[in-house]
């Protein structure tokens, strides 16, 4: 016995509990990369570790799990990228989003936040009642001309 003491290996598990659910990939300290879904545990050992989340059309979100030895679960959410809608149409009208009435748009471009990929919504301009149909699609910009 040369007196050497050997660490013990810590095995702990970290449950993900993810936004978007599904299609989301966590890279572990900047090596291994794998696809996970809300409800997946992570294996790791005690040392601190540096988590990447993202998915195709999210924004990558960073984690730091502190070193240690506790089970814990990890709650991150993953934010999926905003479309860009542009309303080409007169600029002294008033429109709005049929599905989202809580938004305020205008003339030229405007941020939209998705829940997903894509999102068909309306545009409706106002008084005419005129409304055009377009299919947002995350990290992209789409027309609605009136």
């Amino acid at each position: 016995n040369t007196g050497v003491m050997v660490p013990k290996v810590v095995d702990r598990s970290v449950q993900l509990d993810l936004t978007p659910s599904m299609g989301v990939s966590v890279t572990i300290d900047g090596a291994e990369t794998r696809p996970v879904a809300s409800g997946a545990v992570l294996r790791l050992d005690g040392k601190a570790h540096s988590l990447s989340f993202t998915c195709t059309v999210c924004t990558p979100v960073q984690r730091e799990v502190a070193a240690g030895d506790k089970d814990e679960t990890l709650v991150v959410k993953v934010p999926i990228k905003p479309a860009t809608l542009v309303i080409e149409g007169p600029a002294n009208t008033t429109y709005l989003v049929v599905e989202h009435p809580e938004l305020s748009v205008r003339t030229g471009a405007n941020t939209i936040p998705l829940g997903g990929k894509y999102e068909p919504i309306t545009v409706k301009q106002l008084p005419s009642g005129r409304t055009v149909g377009v299919r947002l699609e995350s990290g992209t910009s789409v027309p609605a001309t009136f």
